[in-house]
């Protein structure tokens, strides 16, 4: 082989091992950006009055970037103990979810929002719950649809 055949050759292997890097590069830095959202859900039974449920929830940012709030959701739903045969983790997403947070706009890298709900529980009903990723531009990646994620399930 002539030194005529090596250069292309070697140009076509520098290409390759370029757009590897490239690529490897642009997922670490994408990752590195990504919003992380840790949602951690405390029943606490009211000593007070025993059919009142305090729900202690905290939302947390993990990322490393400052995220901006569209939507918190929240959906809460009770379902009757003597009547219920099954109970799916689907939690149908209609107009009449809560939104949990309204006054904070903005969360920074590690500020944890702390929130407490009250809902009444008698003996014979299951809460069941879920929460909704909110970050409207993570949303548009995914296809335009809400992520719902964190089922829980309280039961007296």
């Amino acid at each position: 082989m002539d030194i005529q055949h090596i250069i292309p050759l070697i140009k076509d292997i520098l290409i390759v091992i370029g757009v590897i890097v490239g690529g490897f590069l642009s997922i670490k830095l994408y990752l590195q950006f990504a919003p992380d959202i840790i949602f951690r859900i405390t029943p606490v039974w009211s000593t007070l009055t025993p059919d009142i449920l305090v729900l202690k929830i905290e939302i947390e940012n993990k990322s490393k970037v400052k995220l901006t709030k569209e939507k918190i959701k929240f959906k809460i739903i009770s379902h009757n103990k003597s009547t219920l045969t099954e109970l799916k983790e689907w939690v149908q997403i209609d107009d009449d979810t809560d939104e949990i947070c309204r006054t904070t706009q903005i969360f920074y890298p590690g500020s944890i929002l702390k929130i407490d709900r009250l809902y009444k529980c008698k003996d014979d009903e299951i809460l069941q719950g879920k929460f909704s990723k909110f970050e409207k531009r993570l949303a548009d990646i995914k296809g335009g649809k809400e992520t719902w994620t964190n089922t829980f399930i309280i039961a007296k």
